[in-house]
Parts: structure tokens; sequence; C-alpha cells
């Protein structure tokens, strides 16, 4: 199952917990598609994997998809160092919101 199956099944505007299954790490993802950020968090949601439930949210392989997506992150030059641990470092803030909406949107276009 997809993460956007489980954010489109929630009310507007729900907060979703997302976790990593390889890195301790908390991200949120919400049921809404008002700006670019928005319809590329969505998109996100839409390549990774649902690999555990739990009462307060969800664990997905997002380690996993950045791994099998180097070579299309490192040609984009969006990282001075293009690696996944490196990567997964910095995902929360990226997430968050610590990077512009066009950078956001080119980076999930690299994730396949």
């Amino acid at each position: 199952m997809k993460l956007s199956s489980i954010i489109k099944k929630s009310p507007k505007g729900d907060e979703i917990t997302v976790w990593d299954d390889t890195y301790d790490i908390e991200v949120y993802f919400y049921n809404q598609e008002n700006d670019a950020w928005d319809r590329a968090m969505m998109d996100l949601a839409s390549k990774l994997n649902v690999v555990d439930m739990h009462n307060g949210g969800v664990t997905v392989d997002l380690y996993e998809l950045i791994e099998r997506n180097i070579p299309a992150l490192e040609a984009s030059g969006l990282f001075k160092i293009c690696d996944t641990d490196v990567i997964m470092d910095d995902i929360e803030s990226i997430l968050a919101g610590y990077v512009s909406e066009d950078w956001l949107c080119e980076f999930v276009d690299c994730l396949r």
C-alpha cells in the first residue's frame, strides 16, 4: 500500500505522522493539495510504500526510495554530497519546509 492511499482516506487537512523503517526520523504529511508544495508532498507519498501501520502513524521505506534513486539525485545537482545517509540526515528539515518549493518539486521528480 502507498502512503498516498492512507492520506487520501483521511479527512481534509489531517496530519499523518510518518517514520522511516531504517532511519530514526519523523515527518508529517497532510491531506491537502493547495499549491505546488502540497502536490509534491502527495507525489512523494505516492512513491512511498507503507511498511507498518501504528495507532499514531505509519512507517515507510523512504531510505530505500532515496537509495534507489541516488544516480538521478546526483545528476540533479541538488546536493553537494549526494549520499543516502547525508540526505537522510537532512530529510526532516527538507520535508519540514527548509527548502524552496521549486527545490522540493525537483527533488521529488528525481525519485522513481
